[in-house]
């Protein structure tokens, strides 16, 4: 009895192994998350943060994204971005070039999980790398250490206290959190994730106005939590049928209001899908002072590439560039805001133009602007602005229509003005070879065929007026490289606009 229970053990036992076995075999494996351990940042991540207490509701961004290892712990460095410092009190407030993100200038992390935040002391650029922010992240509640230690010029004594640890949810997500007190205000840290609130601790001291930032978004390169800036391809999605009505005006003077109207007409993307190509009609005409323009009707080509980037080659929110070899320095400034664009995502993007100043000077004048307003599946909207922030020009959308989405008011296209009519066209073979056969109905034929052939750039590679009694045309494409081309066939008020491939 005894041996028959011990088999039959075995038997479950290694049967318990087989089914093991298979599972593991017919399921993907889990990767399992590393334990974060109330450190500040995930160092694989992104993260965007919205401030709380700012009017315009931006988002800014924190991208750890190098290291050093030093005696003392692992330092890592985010983004620059333009900061203002008073190098003289005579000369007022300057901009550095070269200054710290909102974050400081970088993190060192400590092997026992303390973590230091610098670049507190803007008094002396000579001297700017002070321990300034103490985050013990293995601190338990209860414990209190002084946290803010900036240099004698401005003195410590400032506590941190760990008031409770608890569980929370953020962005979708249940974690652990502890939260840390600083005396007027406080930070929460989740384990795995890292600030849930934040501080700005570059410019941070406890007796003066600071932002604080919930966060936002978390993005790695096979994750997305919350939020994040947009791709290209996002924001450039358009499909055939969309509609775009568009203004563009200059603030003062008789400039003249332009109005255009677009509608997708065919979307194609190149071999390595990297590249997207839109066919748009298009109905410009403009009002200005002593009357109404003539409307002009055409087609054109638009086209976007590096679609999986996202805005500004992968620019945060803040970051600057600068040339100190040219005679300007760039600012990017990108955000994005709590709202949306009718339930799209909404960018602004300011790029803001200095004169170079002549390192260590960093007082310098800003001389104009460029505001882009990128809107999810809507494109970019421009509003150019010079010396005193006037447009010259700006662009706006008014309205689009996506499908069963419409936003906005359409322009009413000026009394008596008609747009072309469909024009029946047939082309074969495709894909053409040495020449392309173009067919029309000899009924819809009012005038003389004008055949246009062009490339991609919008160069005109073939144009010629043809009779009635040559159709079908056979028009010859052995000069032309292997490529894509737009045929425009017109006959009276008809047109016809179609992708020719060779």
């Amino acid at each position: 009895m005894k041996r028959a229970r011990l088999h039959f053990s075995l038997f479950i036992f290694r049967f318990s192994i087989f089914i093991l076995i298979v599972l593991q075999s017919n399921c993907p494996p889990v990767i399992a998350q590393q334990p974060h351990n109330y450190q500040l940042f995930r160092q694989d991540a992104t993260y965007y943060y919205h401030q709380s207490d700012e009017w315009d509701g931006a988002v800014v961004g924190i991208r750890l994204d190098s290291a050093v290892e030093t005696p003392a712990g692992t330092e890592w460095f985010s983004h620059h971005s333009i900061q203002d410092v008073n190098t003289d009190p005579f000369a007022g407030w300057c901009y550095h070039p070269n200054g710290p993100s909102w974050m400081g200038y970088k993190l060192l992390v400590k092997p026992n999980g303390d973590n230091l935040i610098y670049g507190i002391n803007k008094d002396d650029l000579a001297n700017i790398f002070f321990d300034t922010i103490l985050i013990k992240t293995n601190a338990t509640p209860g414990d209190s250490w002084e946290y803010l230690h900036a240099g004698s010029n401005i003195g410590s004594g400032a506590l941190a206290t760990v008031t409770r640890m608890d569980t929370m949810t953020f962005l979708g997500i249940t974690d652990s959190i502890k939260v840390i007190d600083l005396g007027g205000d406080s930070i929460i840290l989740s384990k795995d994730h890292g600030l849930v609130r934040a501080l700005n601790f570059r410019d941070y001291f406890p007796d003066s106005f600071y932002s604080s930032y919930e966060l936002a978004g978390i993005s790695t390169s096979d994750s997305i939590i919350g939020r994040r800036l947009l791709t290209y391809g996002e924001i450039y999605n358009y499909e055939i049928g969309d509609v775009f009505h568009r203004s563009t005006y200059v603030e003062g003077g008789s400039y003249p209001t332009v109005y255009d109207t677009y509608e997708v007409l065919d979307k194609y993307f190149s071999p390595g899908q990297d590249t997207v190509f839109y066919q748009m009609s298009r109905i410009e005409w403009w009002f200005y002072i002593g009357g109404l323009s003539e409307i002009h009707f055409d087609t054109l080509i638009e086209s976007y590439y590096d679609l999986d980037n996202i805005l500004y080659d992968g620019k945060l929110p803040t970051e600057t560039i600068w040339f100190p070899d040219s005679s300007f320095i760039y600012s990017y400034e990108l955000y994005y805001y709590a709202e949306t664009f009718n339930g799209r995502m909404l960018y602004y993007g300011p790029f803001e133009i200095f004169p170079s100043p002549v390192y260590p000077d960093t007082c310098f004048d800003m001389m104009g602007t460029d505001f882009t307003s990128y809107i999810e599946g809507c494109g970019s909207y421009i509003h150019l602005y010079g010396d005193y922030h006037n447009c010259m020009p700006c662009q706006m959308l008014d309205y689009f229509k996506k499908g069963d989405e419409e936003w906005g008011t359409p322009f009413t296209i000026p009394t008596g003005i008609r747009e072309f009519q469909s024009l029946p066209v047939k082309i074969y073979p495709v894909p053409a070879g040495d020449y392309v056969m173009i067919e029309i109905d000899p009924l819809e034929i009012n005038d003389n065929p004008h055949i246009t052939l062009t490339d991609l750039s919008g160069r005109i590679v073939d144009e010629r007026n043809v009779s009635p009694d040559q159709i079908p045309y056979r028009l010859d494409l052995r000069a032309m490289e292997n490529g894509i081309y737009i045929l425009t066939v017109a006959s009276g008020k008809k047109l016809a606009v179609m992708k020719v491939v060779h």
